[in-house]
């Protein structure tokens, strides 16, 4: 198996044209030095991100994004997106919250605006995240989110290991 040079899936050796993002592949295909694909896109299989599109793309819906992992609790391709919505809104509601807190300790009028737009501004950048999420993971790709994407709070190793279930 080789990982396509574009989105990271899985494919056959001699397979010219990705299935999942149909790019064309007119050179040899890495096998090992693939730029830009995490380590987790090298255990998902073309049939798990086949099956599982729609739970992992409801895993970037705020009040839902754990609820995907009970629905494929066995899905690497899964479990990799609830990994990056969780940290997603970890990110979102810990500067919402610190934010927030800062509000209530009556600062100047012009820092409290200052503090506004930053709060504004993360909202923004984590509502814009979390579509690039969602559309990866319906396009059934294996992609990093920016800035965030190399952390793991949720595991992906295989199913068969005791540890698989914690977090």
């Amino acid at each position: 198996m080789t990982l396509c040079d574009s989105c990271g899936m899985q494919m056959q050796n001699e397979t010219k044209i990705c299935p999942s993002c149909i790019h064309k592949h007119d050179k040899q295909i890495y096998t090992e030095s693939v730029k830009n694909v995490p380590c987790d896109a090298w255990d998902i299989s073309t049939d798990d991100v086949e099956h599982n599109k729609v739970p992992a793309c409801c895993s970037y819906i705020p009040i839902m994004f754990l609820l995907p992992i009970l629905v494929a609790p066995n899905s690497r391709y899964v479990r990799f997106h609830v990994n990056q919505s969780v940290i997603l809104f970890a990110l979102g509601n810990g500067v919402g919250v610190i934010l927030g807190c800062l509000f209530f300790l009556q600062l100047s009028i012009p820092l409290i605006l200052i503090l506004a737009t930053i709060f504004f501004i993360n909202y923004v950048l984590v509502t814009i995240l979390g579509i690039i999420g969602a559309i990866n993971a319906f396009k059934g790709r294996v992609k990093e989110l920016p800035v965030i994407g190399k952390i793991r709070i949720v595991k992906t190793i295989k199913p068969d290991d005791p540890g698989f279930w914690t977090v």
